[in-house]
């Protein structure tokens, strides 16, 4: 039964098969058998990438059986066998594991510092405090004429800082930290018009985010994520409903 404390799958990786001497002097019922051990593997009760170095129990693992003997030798050259602990061990599966907890780490603490936002926003008057709190406009406006027409818009100024600020929140929590320029770029071409849009729309970009974190993204590496700029251009977070806006009860 899969263990609920890891991922239910693990990732392979073709070139690496084909370049491993282990398994390429592997004969192919061998080879069939050390993919059946790696699944055991990942899901072994003694640990990631863990199993007994036990003949009788590899043999019906690997699903070998009685041929176990035959291929023993040249399975177990994929493993790293330790004869005092009574284990072998596949290491890539080890350090995999240990990457998906850091990226499941990350993804969590941009998901606490985002559900703070969030929190902080039901707790604050919008009345008196965003007049308070975005004083500024946001530099590096596309053009002059938008930049004078923001800066005679308080509503448009309030929101574009608002969004600004936001994108700081967005950026923590996306798992590859590669071009934050042009990730920036994209989120300011979103901005709402008012403060009050902000909040809605923040809402469903990060409903959208924590669904890739938590669906197709979680298995992989950052370096297979796509660039935050990339996300954002092609309105991904769309792929998800749109959450619904919490009414406020009347005073």
């Amino acid at each position: 039964m899969p263990r609920i404390d890891r991922a239910p799958s693990f990732p392979f990786y073709p070139a690496d098969w084909l370049a491993d001497t282990a398994v390429s002097l592997m004969e192919p019922a061998a080879a069939g058998g050390h993919m059946h051990l790696m699944a055991h593997a990942w899901e072994s009760s003694l640990g990631t990438g863990v199993l007994r170095l036990d003949d009788d129990e590899l043999a019906k693992l690997s699903r070998l059986g009685p041929d176990w003997p035959a291929y023993r030798d040249q399975v177990l050259r994929a493993w790293r066998v330790d004869e005092v602990a009574g284990t072998i061990t596949q290491q890539r599966q080890v350090e995999e594991r240990r990457a998906q907890k850091r990226r499941r780490a990350r993804a969590a603490e941009g998901g606490k510092a985002t559900q703070k936002l969030l929190q902080d926003r039901r707790n604050t008057s919008t009345a008196g405090a965003d007049e308070q709190l975005f004083s500024t406009p946001i530099a590096g406006t596309p053009s002059s004429s938008s930049s004078s027409s923001s800066s005679n818009n308080p509503s448009l100024r309030a929101a574009r800082a608002e969004w600004r600020e936001a994108f700081d929140l967005f950026w923590k929590a996306y798992p590859r930290k590669t071009g934050k320029a042009p990730a920036l770029a994209s989120w300011e071409k979103r901005c709402p018009k008012t403060v009050e849009e902000c909040q809605p729309m923040f809402d469903w970009i990060d409903a959208g985010l924590a669904a890739c974190i938590a669906g197709e993204w979680k298995d992989r590496e950052d370096r297979f994520v796509p660039h935050a700029s990339t996300w954002l251009n092609q309105r991904r977070w769309e792929d998800v409903p749109r959450p619904e806006i919490e009414q406020q009860d009347e005073p």
